[in-house]
């Protein structure tokens, strides 16, 4: 959820031609954070079920709530950052994807 909210502050940060550069770095610190505990959940699968720890599987059952669950925030902030005048449009995207995807579940059971 941080690094949603840091995205989001960011990408609106890139719109805005007064606002300070500094907020672009705050989603690198929280999606940092997130990638670590996300490392540290696979090191303690590993650990625990062996080498069938960390398998890759396909869940299609999740497939519909991540859809809802990301698509619905990345269409309201991509209306609303429109409305602004993106000064780095792939950064601004690319800041609206990851704002998106800090709210997917994060529940192997979705």
């Amino acid at each position: 959820m941080a690094t949603s909210i840091a995205a989001a502050l960011a990408s609106f940060a890139t719109v805005v031609p007064s606002f300070s550069r500094k907020f672009l770095l705050l989603p690198a610190v929280t999606l940092a954070v997130w990638l670590g505990t996300l490392g540290q959940g696979c090191i303690q699968d590993w650990i625990r079920l062996g080498s069938d720890g960390p398998s890759l599987r396909s869940d299609w059952f999740c497939f519909p709530s991540i859809v809802l669950v990301g698509a619905v925030p990345a269409i309201a902030i991509a209306v609303m950052v429109r409305r602004g005048a993106p000064l780095t449009p792939h950064l601004t995207a690319a800041l609206d994807g990851l704002a998106a995807a800090g709210l997917l579940p994060a529940s192997p059971r979705c």
